[in-house]
């Protein structure tokens, strides 16, 4: 294949760059008929390789105010499980809802449940231990991290279950009939624990914190095997909830994200990526023209640009950027406190940064005061995080395309597909093991491609085995031609 062309315009060095995209043939032809709908997929992190996509070094540093509005938080999720445990259907097996999370409005809650959560409140933050936790997370200045939080959650998660199912047994609807007393008191967060604590270095305190959420994990696996007659609601509610909780402080950061996944021509020349990417060499490879400008190169598609109530979603066909991915750079910290993005202004103060008293936090300046300075430092940091992967990723040689939107719900998957312009597909690279079956599938969609827009040159290649170089090469299929 040609090495990329260089052109000179004014101040700026353009490079014909090409993206390659590697599908197999169930994306591309069978399930999902991308070639003829001219479709490009964007995946949600979890649906990607690497366990670590997205990474974000969080950490919790404030003050007594925003740690217990911190509290408050659990107890209101924790209630809300709690509610939707007891309205469920008679012998309906609980599964815990999606929906629920932490986006509120407290002055929307009626009287009679905000003096239900109130109650809740004081019987969970009169304790002495609960106090004196808060009062070392506030005072002390260090950075705790993800791991020193889920300790902390599971440890005082009983006497948060404990607080909550004893208000709701004043009302005679406990969902536990009976809880030992001593769950309460936790014997772990005392004087003792916290002095020990201060004493350890900070390259001491996150092994400690992460073997002992490992023993956690291990216990409750135990658990998993030898109760055998707890039901599927007590079983999340005693053991899964702190880790649910934690899933759902990340939704208040950052908006939901997703992406479409391409390489440079480097990458498609590597048998590894064939066979990971490419199905074992079944797949195809697409090769995507790039339109350059200011030095970024993008993708037009066709996404939503707005909402009404006639139309519904309208679409339009607009720049998507190739974000390189970096293999160096480290994730941006982020103070949660001061990272809650995804919050409305009168959500973000209310629930987190003022006190019952009505007193703000002292983080409620590193906001406000320079609104606009923090927008741009948490866009920033965000697009950071998700724009880097490992070192043991960089083979791939990966740019990416990034979808994030407010205009509608992208948890279906058939809400992040996009069509792109057929005259932005140069051509595509056959696998070495594609059957010749499909070969010709494909070229009869694109036949009919090129009909219907008028074009007469569309690029076959045939990828093989290149003995002298040991890697895989990309033959032109010049032979294949369109007549009009």
């Amino acid at each position: 294949m040609k090495s990329p062309a260089i052109f000179q315009y004014g101040f700026y060095l353009y490079i014909n760059m090409k993206f390659y995209r590697f599908r197999s043939l169930d994306n591309l032809l069978g399930k999902y008929k991308e070639l003829e709908n001219q479709e490009i997929y964007f995946a949600s992190p979890s649906e990607q390789n690497d366990p670590m996509e997205g990474y974000h070094e969080i950490y919790f540093q404030g003050d007594e105010i925003v740690w217990t509005n911190f509290f408050k938080n659990y107890l209101i999720l924790l209630n809300k499980v709690f509610t939707d445990i007891l309205l469920r259907e008679k012998d309906e097996i609980y599964q815990v809802s999606e929906n629920l999370g932490l986006f509120y409005t407290w002055d929307d809650f009626p009287p009679q449940l905000q003096s239900h959560l109130n109650n809740i409140f004081d019987s969970f933050l009169s304790l002495d231990h609960i106090q004196k936790l808060i009062c070392n997370l506030a005072n002390n200045q260090r950075k705790f991290s993800w791991q020193d939080i889920s300790y902390y959650l599971r440890s005082i998660h009983l006497t948060a279950l404990f607080s909550v199912n004893e208000i709701y047994s004043l009302i005679d609807v406990p969902l536990f009939k009976s809880l030992p007393n001593d769950l309460k008191y936790p014997n772990q967060l005392n004087d003792e624990y916290f002095s020990l604590l201060d004493q350890l270095t900070e390259g001491q305190r996150p092994l400690l914190f992460q073997s002992v959420n490992l023993l956690n994990e291990q216990i409750d696996l135990i658990n998993y095997l030898n109760i055998k007659d707890l039901t599927s609601e007590k079983t999340f509610l005693i053991q899964e909830f702190p880790y649910f909780f934690q899933k759902k402080l990340k939704q208040l950061m950052h908006r939901d994200w997703y992406t479409a996944c391409f390489m440079n021509e480097e990458s498609s020349h590597s048998s590894s990526v064939w066979g990971s990417y490419g199905s074992n060499h079944t797949g195809i490879c697409l090769i995507f023209k790039a339109d350059a400008r200011e030095e970024n190169y993008y993708l037009s598609l066709n996404q939503p640009i707005s909402l009404d109530s006639i139309n519904g979603i309208n679409y339009e066909f607009q720049s998507s950027k190739y974000y390189s991915i970096d293999y160096t750079r480290f994730p941006s910290p982020l103070n949660f406190f001061t990272s809650l993005g995804q919050l409305p202004t009168p959500q973000l103060v209310n629930n987190w940064l003022r006190s019952t008293d009505g007193k703000l936090s002292n983080l409620y300046n590193s906001i406000y005061s320079n609104i606009e300075s923090w927008r741009d430092e948490y866009h920033k940091n965000f697009l950071n995080n998700i724009t880097r992967k490992s070192k043991d990723w960089k083979y791939e040689n990966e740019y990416r395309l990034i979808y994030s939107s407010m205009l509608h719900d992208c948890s279906e998957k058939s809400s992040r597909k996009f069509k792109y312009q057929f005259s932005d597909l140069d051509g595509l690279v056959f696998g070495i093991n594609t059957p010749q079956e499909k070969k010709i599938e494909i070229i009869e969609i694109i036949q009919q491609k090129c009909n219907e827009h008028k074009r007469a040159e569309f690029n076959f290649y045939q990828a093989y085995f290149c003995h002298s170089t040991q890697s895989i090469k990309h033959m032109p299929l010049s032979l294949i031609k369109f007549k009009f």
